[in-house]
This record gives structure tokens, C-alpha cells and sequence, in this order.
């Protein structure tokens, strides 16, 4: 008999496998003929594979051992480099743990539940865009999706599943995955044939949100209820102390999730022609924008609070803010200095996770994001080196779940790749601004302490080919380049 057993981890006398609270795996394979051929029941994502030969007669000798490697057949397209070696290797890895995490659909890791969780899908699916451009796969994992609202109709965090299995946020997320995937590859008769699931998951979070007159969300709607919630209201940033973040009540973070969702929501229903719902949709919209900038801006801090207490001023509240376009001007160029007092690294000792942390790996995809469109270029290039710079001298060469090797957490977590997405999409600086009209390209690069970069960005016909350099303080484009058919301007 011979047990084949697979971790992501050695136990303290690095001689075992140790084993997870959560997920154990290992094969038996009971040797009955002089040859046996085995193959595993479905693959294994392991670091570390322990074989014990059990009752044998004689001792035995292992001649070969081959290890497959299985995932979604994705051709690689994406190509980055630049002046920044660390970017590159930050590069790579994001790259080597979202091709890991593509099967027959976006699964969250390798080596656990191995589970489609929303999420996780919507940003692997952007991860995705940099790296294969692939739409198969995001349209594939939105089938299920559609077909998972549950008895409240909202959509699962995870499917297939037929439990209780909803978080909050993580709705939202579900209607920003089919905003973006209709962006990007124009399939107007997905988003018609589960037009109903799009909705019947926002009612849920509108009838919430007519509890009050100014349309906010409670993130405690669950204990207020007294509702069993499989994972509770709000997950939000889960990997931040409440000092910091603290989302418990009339939520700020979380009423601007949900006006995201909203948001994406009209535009789906505009192209589909759902006047009906986009009008309604456009009413909800306009109260919650104002009761979102009136109710959360705090006078005193000149910024946004996380609750109507006003006790703590996260950067969450105030990029969601950002990333909702609420603001401009003079109250924009206030948030954006506080947020850069409040996220000054990613640490919150500056160099490692032992005392907690500013974002977690998976919801800087959010924080990059924000970062972003304020415009606060170098601070987002700051929090990748930290973080990911943390990972790579840790020795990992996958993205972890969390910054920190916590019990029972994930190694190749693809939901922490994130910097894949954003350092090709601005350092190269590709942007589609008449999408799902892929043929009018805009180069608008934003880097900040780079002497030249070079790169490939997919496109549905090939790639955009973009190569630049640093001269007496200016970009010069060495070029540009994109397949036949595709407009490219470029903006200085």
C-alpha cells in the first residue's frame, strides 16, 4: 500500500507534511498487480508530496515520479518588463499564481476548497486581461453565477453550492464581474440571459437600503435581524484591525459598494435597452450619491468617515469614494492628502505584517484601484513593493492569501495577483475608452521612478506593443504598435 500525501506546508521538524484544519489531501493506492497505473481523482496543488509505502515485503525502490502540471490551456500574450527589477519579479509571480488558478473555472487556490468564490473571480478575470485575454473562461464562470442567486435572491459567494452561502460585498462584486466582462468582450446576450439574477441580487440590497430615507446600508443588518448569515454582513477588508477600519454600523465602505453595483447596473441595463429599470436605477443612484457625500464627510478631518460616528477615517472609505466618482476638485484634492497620511505603507510597522497591516493582498485590487484614479501613482508603486517585495523575500514564488502565513491560509491565492493587472495596464498605459469598441486604443501611462519600460497588452485581434524610455525628464515612446484595424493615441 502506498499513500500519496500533498501540503502546501512542512510540520515544525521538516520532515512531515503537515496538516490543515480545513483541507487534507492524500491518495491510497493499493498495489494488487505487478504494474499499476493511477492517476490522481482531480488535481492536487501541493508545495511539498510525502509517499509512505505501508506492509512491504522488501525494501523499495522509487525509479521515476512525474508531476503534470494541469490547468486552463490559456496561450501567453501578456509580456512586462521595466527599470524596476522588483516590478518585474512581482510581475512574474502575480503571472505564475493566476495561470495556476485557472481550471474549468476561476478557482480561489490550489490547494483548499479549490472553490469559484465571486470575488475572486472578478479580479483573477481583470488579472486575466493583462496575462491571456482570455473571455472563455469569465463567461463560463458567469453561467454558473447567473444560475446561483439563492432563496433570497441573492448571489452566492460560491457555486456550485446550495447552502446559505451569500456575503454582501461580494454581491456587489458579482454585478462589477459582469459589467467588466461585458466591457471587455461586448457580449450583450450573457447580460440578457441573467439579467434577472443581476437584479433579483440588487432587490435584496435595495429593500435594504428603503429601511432609510437617505438609502445607506447597515453593515449589521444581520444581528439587527437576526439573521443566521453564513459569513454576516459585510466582510469588507477583513485583514485590517477595526481601529483602523472600523465599517461596524451605517457604513460608508459599504454603501459606496453598493453604489458601485448600482452604478454598473445602469450602464448594463442602458445597452440592453431596460429603460424601466434603468430609470429606476438612476433615482436610487441620485439619492444614495448625496446622502454618501453629505452624511460620511466629516468637516473637521476633511475627509471621509467609515461610519455616521466618525470615529475612524480609513483609506477604504475614502478610496471608495474615489472609485464611486463622487468627488472632484477641492474636496478630491483634501481626501487625497489625507489618504496619504492614513496609507503611508502597506505594513503598519513599514516593513512586515507581524503588527498588522494597512490592506490586505486581496483588497488592494480596490485600494490600487482608487489609488489610481486620484492619481496617486507613486503610493500605489510604494504598496506593491511592500507587499509583494514582502512576499518574494519571504521566499514564496506564488502570491499567499493573506501578507502574513497565517494557520490554514493559502500560498498560491489568486485573489492577491492584482499588481499583474495594474502594473501592465498603467505601466504600459493601455486603456480602452469606447469599450466594448476594442479598436480605439489610448496610451496613457502612469508610473512615477521609472527609467523605460516594454510590453505586450492583449488585444482580441493580437496585442498592443508599447515600449518607452525617460529622456531629460520626458516619456519618449520608442513605440507603439497594435494589430490592424486598431486606432492608438497616444496621451502624454
Amino acid at each position: 500500500t502506498i499513500d500519496i500525501g500533498y501540503s502546501e506546508r512542512l510540520d515544525k521538524d521538516n520532515a512531515h507534511l503537515q496538516i490543515g484544519f480545513n483541507y487534507s489531501s492524500a491518495d491510497r493506492l493499493t498495489c494488487s498487480e505487478d504494474t499499476v497505473t493511477y492517476l490522481t481523482p482531480h488535481p492536487r496543488g501541493i508545495r511539498y508530496l510525502g509517499i509512505t509505502v505501508r506492509n512491504a515485503s522488501t525494501d523499495v525502490v522509487i525509479n521515476d515520479l512525474y508531476i503534470r502540471s494541469a490547468s486552463y490551456p490559456v496561450k501567453e500574450t501578456g509580456e512586462f518588463k521595466c527599470s524596476d527589477a522588483l516590478f518585474n519579479k512581482i510581475w512574474e509571480m502575480c503571472r505564475l499564481t493566476q495561470k495556476t488558478n485557472m481550471e474549468d473555472v476561476y478557482v480561489d487556490c490550489v490547494g483548499r476548497e479549490r472553490g469559484m468564490y465571486i470575488r475572486d473571480t472578478v479580479i483573477q478575470y481583470f488579472n486575466n486581461l493583462a496575462t491571456f485575454g482570455d473571455q472563455v473562461l469569465m463567461k463560463r464562470s458567469l453561467e454558473l453565477y447567473g444560475q446561483s442567486p439563492d432563496a433570497t435572491g441573492k448571489i452566492r459567494a460560491v457555486f456550485p453550492n446550495t447552502g446559505d452561502y451569500t456575503i454582501a460585498d461580494f454581491c456587489f462584486n458579482a454585478v462589477e464581474g459582469f459589467k467588466a466582462y461585458y466591457d471587455n468582450s461586448g457580449d450583450k446576450e450573457l447580460i440578457n440571459q441573467y439579467w434577472s439574477a443581476i437584479m433579483s441580487n440588487l432587490k435584496w440590497f435595495d429593500d435594504l437600503s428603503d429601511e432609510r430615507e437617505d438609502k445607506l446600508l447597515d453593515s449589521e443588518w444581520h444581528i439587527k435581524r437576526k439573521v443566521k448569515s453564513y459569513y454576516g454582513g459585510f466582510h469588507g477588508d477583513g485583514g485590517v484591525p477595526l481601529s483602523i477600519n472600523n465599517y461596524k454600523g451605517i457604513s460608508c465602505e459599504f454603501s459606496c459598494g453598493y453604489l458601485i453595483a448600482l452604478k454598473c447596473a445602469l450602464s448594463l441595463a442602458k445597452v440592453t435597452g431596460k429603460s424601466a429599470e434603468a430609470e429606476k436605477l438612476s433615482k436610487r443612484i441620485a439619492v444614495l450619491s448625496q446622502s454618501i457625500v453629505t452624511k460620511f464627510w466629516d468637516p473637521a478631518k476633511e475627509c471621509f468617515s467609515d461610519t455616521l460616528e466618525r470615529k475612524t477615517h480609513s483609506p477604504h472609505s475614502n478610496l471608495f469614494v474615489i472609485r464611486a466618482e463622487l468627488i472632484s476638485g477641492e474636496k478630491l484634492e483634501k481626501v487625497k492628502k489625507h489618504i496619504l497620511n492614513v496609507l503611508p505603507s502597506t505594513f503598519i510597522n513599514g516593513f512586515n505584517p507581524k503588527e498588522g497591516v494597512y490592506c490586505s493582498p486581496s483588497y488592494s485590487f480596490y485600494i490600487f484601484e482608487g489609488l489610481y484614479k486620484a492619481g496617486l501613482v507613486e503610493r500605489a508603486q510604494k504598496l506593491m513593493r511592500d507587499g509583494w517585495g514582502y512576499m518574494l523575500t519571504s521566499g514564496m514564488t506564488t502570491c499567499g492569501e493573506f501578507f502574513g502565513d497565517s494557520w490554514g491560509s493559502s500560498l498560491c491565492h489568486a485573489w492577491s495577483a492584482s499588481p499583474v493587472y495594474y502594473l501592465s495596464k498603467n505601466v504600459l498605459g493601455v486603456n480602452y475608452p469606447a469599450a466594448p469598441d476594442m479598436n480605439e486604443v489610448e496610451i496613457k501611462v502612469q508610473a512615477e521612478n521609472l527609467n523605460w519600460a516594454e510590453g505586450k497588452y492583449p488585444h482580441p485581434k493580437g496585442t498592443i506593443d508599447v515600449k518607452w524610455h525617460m529622456e531629460n525628464g520626458k516619456r519618449v515612446f520608442d513605440y507603439v504598435r497594435g494589430p490592424e484595424g486598431v486606432n492608438i493615441k497616444v496621451i502624454s
